[in-house]
C-alpha cells in the first residue's frame, strides 16, 4: 500500500469490552495490590495503548468514578503525545452486580461521563458501596438491562458462560424472562465453544458473541477482544455492529487474526473524473471505494448508473451487456456534438481509476482522446508513468 494511504469506509477496530480500573476493589489483586491501585490515569491508558487496542470500555464494579479522570487525561495524552502513544477510544460503562447474583455491562457513547453511571446505578436500585461487589440491585436482571436502554447504552451479559453470568447462575423460566429484555445485543462468553441454553434456542436469539480481558492487573490490558466493523468509535456504530452479528464482530480467538489484512487480493480504491459533461464539470469528482463494500445510495437520476458507466470505461469492461443496458451505455459514453444530444463526456475527460492488484497500487486513466495510461505507486508514494496505449476508434466515439 502507498505510504500514508488508508482504507476508506469501515474497518475493524480493536475493542476490549471488559476492563477494571483501580476504582474496582479487586483490581491488583495479590501480594502487590496497595502499588497497583495507585497507578494513574495515564499509566492505566498507556497500558492498553501498549497493547495496540483501539477502543476500551471502562467498565468498574458499580462505579463510573474513573471515566471522567480517565476522559481528561487521554485528552493530555493526545496532545502531549508521549512515547508508547497511540489513538484510544473511551466507552464509558459499568459492570452492575444485578439482583440474583448476575453481571452486566452497560455500555455508553464516549461522550458520555461518571454521571451516566450515576443515574443508571440509582435507577436500578444499587444502594452499596461504588467500585465493590458486595451488595447488588434491588431492580431484578430484566430490569437492569431494560433500564440501561432506557438511558440510551448497550446492554451486554458479562462472563456469561462463567462464575457470575447469566447462563450459569439462571435456568427455566427465570432465565427466559431475562434474555426478552428490551435492548440486549451481545453476550460475553469465555469459552467460544460453550453449548448454549435451551431457552435461548427458543427464544430463536442472535446475540453476537463478544469477549473482553475482563483486566484487572496491567499485565492483562489488552489481552483479549473482539474485532468491531465501524468507520468511526461510537455507541450507534457499535450497535449497528452488534447488530449485524459476525459480519459486524469477529472475536479474536477466530481467524483471520487480523481482518484488516487484506492481503494481495484485487480491490478498487478510487475513482475520479476531470472535465464532464455534467459530473466533473468544474470541480473533479473523487469517489472513495472501500475494499470491503461500496454501496452507492441515491433516487432515480442521482448517478448510480453513470458510476458504474465511467468504471466500465476505465476498466475496458464493456463487453457482454444486456441490450438495453449496451444501449445506455452507448448514449452514455459519446460527446455530443450539439446541445441536447446524448453523451456525458467531452474532448477533455479524464477518467482515473486507482486499484490495488497482486499488492500493486496501480492507475489507469482514460481520456477522450483514445489513450489509456498506466500509473504505479513506487515505495517512495509517488506515482510513475507507464506506457500509454490507443483503445478505441476515432476521437469521441466512446470506448469501444
Amino acid at each position: 500500500m502507498s505510504a500514508g494511504t488508508r482504507h476508506y469506509g469501515a474497518k475493524w477496530w480493536k475493542f476490549d469490552f471488559h476492563n477494571h480500573t483501580p476504582k474496582s476493589d479487586d483490581y491488583g489483586k495479590g501480594p502487590n495490590q496497595v502499588a497497583l491501585k495507585a497507578r494513574t490515569p495515564r499509566e492505566w491508558l498507556l497500558d492498553y495503548m501498549a497493547a495496540g487496542v483501539d477502543c476500551v470500555a471502562i467498565t468498574d464494579h458499580n462505579s463510573g468514578e474513573w471515566i471522567d479522570p480517565l476522559k481528561d487525561e487521554l485528552a493530555r495524552l493526545d496532545t502531549d503525545k508521549p512515547a508508547g502513544y497511540r489513538p484510544l477510544t473511551l466507552f464509558p460503562g459499568v459492570e452492575v452486580s444485578v439482583n440474583g447474583g448476575i453481571h452486566i455491562i452497560a455500555l455508553f457513547d464516549p461522550s458520555a461521563g461518571g454521571s451516566k453511571i450515576i443515574s443508571l446505578l440509582s435507577k436500578c436500585g444499587f444502594t452499596g458501596q461504588f467500585g465493590k461487589t458486595d451488595d447488588c440491585t434491588s431492580k431484578s436482571c430484566f430490569e437492569v438491562i431494560e433500564f440501561i436502554q432506557e438511558e440510551g447504552g448497550i446492554p451486554i451479559l458479562a462472563h456469561a458462560d462463567a462464575d457470575s453470568g447469566l447462563f450459569k447462575d439462571q435456568s427455566g423460566v427465570t432465565l427466559k424472562q431475562s434474555l426478552r429484555a428490551n435492548g440486549l445485543l451481545a453476550m460475553e462468553l469465555i469459552d467460544p465453544a460453550f453449548v448454549l441454553p435451551q431457552a435461548y434456542s427458543d427464544l430463536k436469539l442472535r446475540l453476537a458473541s463478544v469477549i473482553g480481558s475482563d483486566s484487572h492487573h496491567p499485565t492483562n490490558a489488552g489481552t483479549r477482544y473482539t474485532w468491531v466493523k465501524m468507520e468511526l468509535p461510537s455507541l450507534e456504530a457499535l450497535r449497528l455492529a452488534l447488530h449485524d452479528g459476525e459480519d459486524g464482530v469477529r472475536r479474536f480467538d477466530t481467524p483471520p487474526a487480523d481482518p484488516n489484512q487484506i492481503g494481495s487480493r484485487f480491490y478498487l480504491r478510487r475513482l475520479t473524473v476531470s472535465k464532464g459533461l455534467k459530473i466533473g464539470n468544474g470541480q473533479d469528482l473523487t469517489l472513495e471505494l472501500s475494499p470491503w463494500l461500496t454501496t452507492l445510495i441515491g433516487g432515480r437520476g442521482s448517478g448510480k448508473s453513470s458510476i458504474l458507466d465511467f468504471l466500465r470505461i476505465a476498466l475496458a469492461k464493456t463487453d457482454g451487456m444486456p441490450p438495453q443496458v449496451k444501449t445506455e451505455f452507448d448514449e452514455f459514453s459519446r460527446i455530443p456534438r450539439a446541445r441536447g444530444e446524448l453523451g456525458m463526456l467531452r474532448a477533455e475527460t479524464t477518467i482515473r481509476l486507482e486499484l490495488v492488484k497482486d499488492g500493486r497500487d496501480i492507475a489507469l486513466i482514460w481520456k477522450s482522446d483514445g489513450t489509456r495510461k498506466q500509473e504505479e505507486c513506487v515505495a517512495s508514494g509517488n506515482w510513475t508513468a507507464a506506457a500509454v496505449q490507443r483503445l478505441h476508434g476515432p476521437r469521441g466515439t466512446g470506448w469501444r
